[in-house]
């Protein structure tokens, strides 16, 4: 993550960046097409235990749960099979793909409904 408004620190989506980058270096005509959630229920925690964490709360961070279907409030301190979970902001992730793609590509943002 990175220093986001005020003291609070934001993540970013750095893998899907370096995925985009290589894509386009690689292959600079390459078609795109990303699907995702774009946002996401605040965690729901069953237990005190979960609720204990090792990391700084962020704008943007994500939901972590068990196999189990449990929420936990820190990837730092979750069992080690879980799902981590971004909403994603599509428009930002188009502005990186535009700025890859150097104006070789139509990029677009599409929302199924609000």
């Amino acid at each position: 993550y990175v220093s986001g408004t005020g003291r609070r620190p934001k993540w970013v989506p750095t893998v899907a960046c370096g995925v985009i980058r290589r894509l386009f270096d690689a292959r600079p005509g390459a078609s795109l097409l990303m699907a995702d959630f774009d946002w996401l229920p605040q965690p729901e925690f069953v237990s005190e235990s979960i609720t204990t964490r090792r990391s700084t709360p962020a704008d943007g961070e994500p939901i972590i749960t068990s196999m189990e279907d449990v929420d936990h409030a820190c990837y730092l301190t979750s069992p080690r099979l879980c799902d981590i979970l971004y909403p994603t902001d599509f428009p930002k992730l188009a502005d990186y793909v535009r700025s890859r793609a150097e104006g070789k590509a139509s990029v677009k943002t599409m929302k199924q409904s609000d």
